[in-house]
């Protein structure tokens, strides 16, 4: 703006000049004044840089071994402790190549960079050299968790830990709760599981190494609980059951949508809903059907319903993908699946009521506390595969396709127990289970991922992921610190236009969430200090290096360099300044005279 202000300025002036008297100076003054506003410009235009010549450097960074080596200039990253002494510090590679835009051969000493690094490197010849092998300290070198962890499902984390000792084991404690632990296995690996989680929130967990007794290694491990995507339920029952109860108001609680209708009579019903559902409606048609994901049926209400309703039922299992679960045995006329029961023998059931510790087909449930079950044993058939088992792996509950959507039956009463013993999470894990496995598919709804362990002052990648191109709204990042949310500005992704990229740099340790829409969706994450973690990063940012490296050729790093602007010399500029205005000031002393 300020050499436009000058240029109009001086023409301004020489109209002026251009009016006095003296017609003979008139044009010598005009000149003067308009030479003297095109210095002045050129001096107000921002100064460019001395044009660089440098095409390869050395950069060094966390973890390299050697001070020395590397042609070209040598600089170094603020997390390389060992750098040579001579390195200038840049704050990040970004800051390099804008001090030398015609690099095309970059030397890395180290473990390299992150993910969120990589698109800086574009067009870069990457020469990599890393760090020696050498013994490292006890700790974990990998690791993958699933987060956010969902209420009433198993946390699982795997990966990889180092140490020395014949009885390592890792051990992941929970606050309030007991320790879940594993032993590790070859090469270092480990797989841990733990019992489902019943409330939603912020878990801040740590992950032990240890060797019998002595500790190792500790890390900490927030994890954050969120509702998972519940399906929608729609129950329908003869008589009142206390279980769909305590189900409707779990649902409830998780701000899921459930529907509960129960016939009292011929054409008397009583409905109740949660979050929004549908529950009361004269007849069971396609329109209503296709408000649900799931449908549970006790065999009393099954065999009260009209043809027409039937026919519905099965279109929509068959046609639309909905599920069906029936809350008990039926005969193979009613139900829509063959399921084929046989009584147990009376030594195992005997007077008082069959109790079973039900388990998942490949994991065990989480209650401890047995329940009552229909004195029956199914007979699969090859169609049809198992949910939950007995102890003696009879089938407790199985599954079928129909169509596009999936048929269950149980043999599973009164889960309301669990939550009476002090075990929700046992409810929950059965419950999500099962309605998970049989209800109709939905799409995800717009969602935060975020990439990695966060620490305090490494750049952290945080992805929208949404349903359409649309970017999300007023994205930005709440920190534990008492100072206003950062506003992020997310680019879409070139492969996959629903995806928004933006890279977030923590400045303090706890918690912190990211949110779009006036926290209509939000993601917590928690950030940790940089020495955490110190092994599991190295490993990642040399995976990444590695990559960056092999991908990096000549032709990729061929990106001509925009030329630098080859400015006047501010000393002839200032001459020129000077000059026409002493002529002016000289001009101006001679017409007074």
């Amino acid at each position: 703006m300020m050499p436009w202000f000058a240029l109009a300025l001086g023409l301004g002036l020489a109209a002026l000049e251009w009016r006095r008297p003296r017609p003979g100076a008139r044009l010598a003054r005009c000149a003067a004044v308009l030479l003297a506003a095109v210095a002045l410009a050129l001096l107000a235009r921002p100064r460019a840089l001395p044009e660089s010549k440098v095409t390869a450097a050395s950069l060094w960074t966390a973890g390299a071994a050697e001070a020395r080596g590397g042609p070209g200039p040598h600089f170094a990253l603020p997390d390389a402790t060992v750098r040579p002494a001579e390195a200038l510090v840049v704050p990040d590679i970004g800051a390099l190549r804008r001090l030398h835009p015609r690099l095309r051969t970059l030397h890395l000493h180290g473990a390299g960079f992150t993910s969120a690094e990589a698109g800086r490197l574009r067009g870069l010849q990457l020469v990599h050299h890393p760090p020696p092998d050498t013994p490292a300290p006890p700790g974990f070198r990998a690791l993958e968790a699933s987060l956010p962890a969902l209420v009433g499902q198993p946390f699982e984390l795997r990966g990889q830990a180092h140490g020395p000792g014949a009885e390592l084991r890792v051990q992941l404690e929970f606050p309030g709760a007991p320790a879940q632990s594993v032993a590790v296995g070859p090469a270092g690996r480990f797989e841990l599981r733990t019992p489902p989680l019943a409330a939603a929130g912020r878990l801040l967990a740590s992950l032990v190494l240890l060797d019998g007794t002595r500790e190792l290694a500790r890390e900490p491990l927030g994890i954050p609980v969120v509702a998972p995507l519940l399906p929608r339920v729609l129950a329908l029952t003869q008589a009142p059951q206390l279980d769909l109860a305590r189900l409707q108001a779990w649902y409830a609680e998780l701000g899921g949508e459930f529907a509960l209708q129960t016939l009292l009579s011929r054409q008397r019903t009583r409905a109740s809903a949660v979050g929004g559902a549908a529950a009361d409606f004269a007849e069971l048609n396609a329109s209503v059907l296709d408000g649900f994901d799931v449908v549970l049926l006790d065999p009393a209400r099954l065999a009260a319903l009209a043809g027409a309703e039937r026919a519905a039922l099965d279109a929509a299992v068959r046609e639309r993908g909905l599920g069906l679960l029936l809350l008990g045995p039926a005969s193979a006329a009613e139900a829509l699946a063959p399921w084929k029961t046989e009584p147990l023998p009376p030594v195992e059931t005997g007077p008082a009521e069959r109790l079973v510790r039900p388990r998942w087909a490949d994991r065990a449930l989480a209650g401890q506390t047995p329940l009552p079950a229909w004195p029956l044993q199914l007979s699969l058939a090859p169609a049809q595969r198992p949910l939950l088992t007995d102890v003696q792996d009879r089938p407790l509950a199985a599954m079928q396709a129909h169509g596009r959507g999936r048929l269950g039956l149980t043999l599973v009463r009164e889960t309301w127990r669990w939550p009476q013993a002090n075990e929700p999470a046992a409810f929950a894990d059965y419950w999500s289970g099962v309605l998970q496995r049989l209800a109709r598919p939905r799409p995800m709804p717009p969602h935060w991922a975020v990439e990695g362990l966060p620490a305090v002052g490494q750049p952290v990648v945080l992805t929208w992921h949404g349903v359409d191109s649309t970017p999300p709204r007023a994205p930005r990042v709440e920190s534990p610190v008492d100072a206003p949310a950062i506003e992020l500005a997310p680019a879409q992704d070139q492969q996959d236009p629903t995806r928004w990229t933006s890279v977030y740099w923590p400045a303090a340790e706890g918690w912190h969430r990211v949110t779009a829409g006036e926290h209509a969706v939000a993601r917590d994450f928690h950030v940790t200090a940089p020495s955490s973690w110190s092994g599991v990063r190295a490993l990642q940012r040399l995976d990444t290096t590695r990559q960056l490296a092999a991908a990096s050729s000549d032709s990729a790093a061929a990106i001509p360099a925009e030329p630098a602007s080859r400015a006047v010399p501010t000393g002839w500029l200032i001459a020129l300044l000077f000059s026409a205005l002493s002529f002016l000031w000289i001009e101006a002393r001679l017409a007074r005279e």
